[in-house]
């Protein structure tokens, strides 16, 4: 099945029955161990799903009045966050693990042949990363070598290049896994107004307008609907995303743009919509549309 795929009319409830799951290059029915892993956002969003209790329990399907809508939508989006963003330390963690291992191999090998080295950055490439780096870590305080000096060690030393060019390794995965989440910030601040901008920081999702703090509950309908299919899009991974009627609430801009959006957030997720509004598929080839 092509990645974005865009369906025109119902799913329905039968999504295994609706969808051609698992096809071979011929058409034909492909055998399929146990379920899909995928994610699902039914035309009821979080109103009537993903209603969860204590750690470990099953989630429950239950209708909720307006009033408590706007919390459970909150909510809904800081688990999200902090869900995908445990995922994404652990993922750095093991980063800065590697790359503290590739520092002392340096040191202790002197950097002559005892593994495989990534070729030395220009010192003008290399410094940024190094600063960011030392930035982000507690004992970052504790280490203040003047950049000249740091210049010149590096023009002097093959040991100091390479253990220069190991740390400098290691914040370009950092910066690569907290890439997507800079993705979302930005796209969701071209396309929000007033000035309102989304930060995805730590465990929490914030929102600000014009500098000052403003609660998730009182974003528009549309811009709640956006910020959670960007997130949930983005805590996917490479799994399909299913969505019905995902122009809920859109305005025909975004309904264009929206595809787009969630590719720049997660290019490796399966994208599956079954849509009413042309305008979500006004960008896509034929061979993406199928109707229902």
């Amino acid at each position: 099945m092509a990645r974005g795929q865009v369906y025109y009319g119902d799913l329905g409830e039968d999504i295994n029955a609706a969808l051609p799951w698992n096809t071979t290059g011929n058409g034909e029915p492909e055998e399929q161990e146990g379920p899909i892993q995928h994610g699902y956002l039914p035309i009821s969003r979080v109103s009537e799903t993903r209603r969860r209790g204590p750690r470990g329990s099953r989630p429950t399907m239950e209708l909720v009045d307006e009033a408590s809508f706007d919390k459970l939508f909150a909510g809904e989006i800081q688990r999200l966050w902090s869900d995908y963003n445990a995922r994404a330390l652990a993922q750095i963690s093991i980063t800065q693990e590697l790359g503290l291992a590739n520092v002392f191999n340096s040191v202790l090998a002197e950097g002559r042949g005892k593994r495989h080295l990534p070729e030395e950055m220009d010192f003008s490439e290399a410094f940024p990363l190094i600063k960011a780096f030392f930035s982000g870590q507690r004992m970052g305080r504790m280490v203040n070598i003047p950049e000249s000096t740091l210049h010149k060690n590096y023009a002097d030393s093959q040991l100091v290049r390479q253990v220069v060019t190991d740390i400098a390794t290691v914040q370009q995965g950092i910066e690569k896994a907290q890439e997507p989440q800079r993705k979302i910030e930005q796209l969701l601040s071209d396309l929000y107004s007033g000035g309102k901008e989304v930060t995805l920081q730590g465990r929490a999702v914030s929102v600000s307008a014009n500098g000052e703090a403003i609660p998730l509950e009182s974003l528009s309908s549309g811009e709640k609907q956006m910020l959670q299919l960007l997130l949930e899009t983005l805590a996917a991974g490479n799994a399909p995303v299913i969505i019905d009627e995902p122009e809920l609430s859109l305005h025909v801009d975004w309904q264009r743009r929206l595809v787009d959006c969630m590719r720049i957030v997660n290019p490796d997720a399966q994208l599956i919509m079954a849509t009413h509004s042309p305008e979500v598929m006004a960008f896509l080839p034929d061979s993406m549309i199928s109707e229902l």
